[in-house]
């Protein structure tokens, strides 16, 4: 491996620093500072070792200082390490935000904003109390404290301080790349890739959440998973695709995609006996665009899920989604009084479910039967429930409609 490699791999373990220190001020000022006075080291490193690369005046030229000197981002950081080798940390600002939510809806939330961190603290303590006092026990109980942070450099206000650092990264090692390239070898394998620095900083980014339950503070993860090489899917749900392929037939708007994906659904329960929730996002011709697999741990994930999920539509733009899973039927007693998880059981459901742009809403459910605990359940189709314009929209779907800017959405109690 190259010095200058080896210094790279290094640059990469400091944004990643940067990165779980996003949330404690005093330690991301120390990891910013280290990361921005590595990342200059890097091409010193390069310049030292000129006497190992062929042409390297040319190389460099065309490679670092012509493409550098004109980007704005590169030059900042160059000014950065400077100030801080000089004059010390730089001048940035964090801007801080907690909110209260108990509901799918975002209008019911409670907010606060602070400039400084101590603040912060009395803030959560405040919307705990109003929690306490406002809302009814049953209500309370799923309740929770979004908190989201984001910091700002002074001399570089249009950028998000991990973006511009992953911009950075970005630049220096297409440079490394670009010198592996011109000696004749390539990047070893150790180096992280931009695209997984900017993971990264994607989940360093996400609000954290405390759940008035336990008063723990969590945060979501995304986390992408290769299929095993000696994956087989179950027999009866290979032969629905299948039959499906050999249909020639493929769905071309929401109610044709719900009764399409429901047949797999259907098969993959009746093979395994459950169905883990699922969501998929769709294109304009109803090909997935983007496909999930969630779990939630109690009511407050479901808030935090369908809120979440507005902001993605907001930014991708799907032409609908489905969403697949199982679901309890509760008895709603004490309402406001009792906790949801408290209240009985008394059905369930399999469910695919889906909406579109034009705030449409199509289903297929069925009642989930069970004859003894040893064996497998069985499935029974039940009446289609939200394709009616004149019912109740479903509460956790309309964080989307609204994403995708559909009108006349109806409001109900669940």
């Amino acid at each position: 491996m190259k010095p200058w490699e080896r210094r790279l791999i290094d640059l990469s373990s400091i944004l990643s620093d940067c990165c779980q220190n996003y949330y404690d001020p005093d330690k991301f000022r120390i990891s910013s500072n280290q990361y921005l006075q590595t990342s200059r080291t890097i091409t010193f490193i390069i310049q030292k070792n000129k006497a190992s690369i062929s042409n390297f005046e040319a190389w460099y030229d065309s490679c670092v200082i012509k493409p550098w000197k004109t980007d704005e981002l590169m030059t900042w950081a160059k000014d950065s390490r400077n100030k801080i080798e000089k004059e010390g940390d730089l001048e940035t600002f964090s801007t801080l935000e907690a909110v209260l939510l108990f509901s799918y809806l975002e209008e019911q939330d409670l907010v606060i904003r602070f400039r400084r961190k101590e603040l912060l603290t009395a803030g959560i303590k405040k919307l705990v109390r109003l929690s306490e006092k406002s809302l009814p026990t049953g209500v309370s109980d799923a309740a929770v404290i979004r908190i989201e942070r984001q910091w700002i450099a002074n001399s570089l206000q249009e950028w998000e301080m991990l973006n511009a650092f992953v911009y950075i990264y970005n630049q220096v090692y297409r440079s490394c790349q670009a010198l592996a390239e011109h000696i004749g070898s390539q990047l070893p394998g150790d180096v992280p890739s931009p695209s997984s620095m900017s993971a990264l900083r994607e989940n360093a980014i996400l609000p954290q959440y405390i759940k008035l339950r336990d008063r723990k503070s969590r945060r979501f993860m995304h986390q992408s998973y290769e299929q095993p090489a000696d994956y087989s899917p179950p027999d009866e749900f290979r032969i629905s695709i299948q039959q499906a392929k050999e249909s020639g037939q493929k769905p071309s708007n929401l109610g044709e995609a719900v009764q399409w994906y429901s047949r797999f659904a259907k098969a993959m329960f009746e093979s395994q006996g459950n169905h883990v929730f699922l969501l998929l996002l769709f294109d304009a011709t109803w090909r997935p665009l983007d496909i999930t697999g969630v779990h939630f741990e109690d009511q407050a994930d479901k808030y935090i899920f369908w809120r979440r999920l507005a902001d993605k539509v907001s930014a991708v733009k799907p032409a609908g989604l489905i969403f697949i899973g199982e679901l309890w039927v509760r008895k709603i007693q004490n309402f406001a009084i009792d906790a949801i998880r408290e209240m009985p059981i008394i059905d369930e459901c399999l469910q695919v479910i889906g909406v579109d742009s034009s705030g449409k809403i199509e289903d297929v459910t069925w009642r989930i039967l069970r004859a003894s605990e040893d064996s497998l359940p069985t499935l029974q189709l039940l009446t289609k429930g939200y394709d009616k314009p004149a019912q109740q929209t479903p509460n956790f779907l309309v964080p989307v409609l609204r994403a995708m800017e559909c009108q006349d959405i109806n409001l109900g109690p669940g």
